[in-house]
């Protein structure tokens, strides 16, 4: 069998922890609950919010994922600074079914949340 002749395995089941489980899971929720999702990127700065995401009423969010229990990297807390200063808002995302929500505050002017269930986190910026 060539390289081009190669079957592809479709609908794997995606995992729960990682970043990539639980960013998929997360995206594919907040789709289903009527949400435009999109990757962000910026090519000339890093740091910045893996996605953004805005509701059927208009209201935009940032969120970045993160393996379970990390915390953003110092870049990224830069960033996350950045748009909270200009009344963004920015979700950590770290986990998909685990309860709760823990506020971070670090040097920023509003505590960063820092979500342990990435659908409990769509579901509450739905209510904007």
């Amino acid at each position: 069998m060539n390289k081009f002749n190669r079957k592809f395995v479709r609908n794997k089941p995606l995992k729960e922890t990682g970043t990539n489980g639980i960013e998929a899971q997360t995206k594919n929720y907040a789709k289903k609950k009527g949400c435009w999702v999109r990757k962000f990127s910026s090519p000339t700065q890093r740091g910045v919010p893996d996605d953004i995401f805005m509701t059927s009423s208009g209201f935009i969010f940032f969120i970045e994922f993160k393996s379970p229990n990390k915390k953003p990297t110092h870049k990224q807390e830069l960033e996350i600074n950045k748009i909270l200063n200009n009344k963004g808002i920015v979700i950590v995302v770290d986990n998909l079914r685990q309860p709760g929500v823990d506020l971070w505050q670090q040097d920023f002017p509003i505590p960063i949340r820092i979500w342990h269930d990435g659908f409990a986190a769509i579901d509450s910026m739905l209510l904007f």
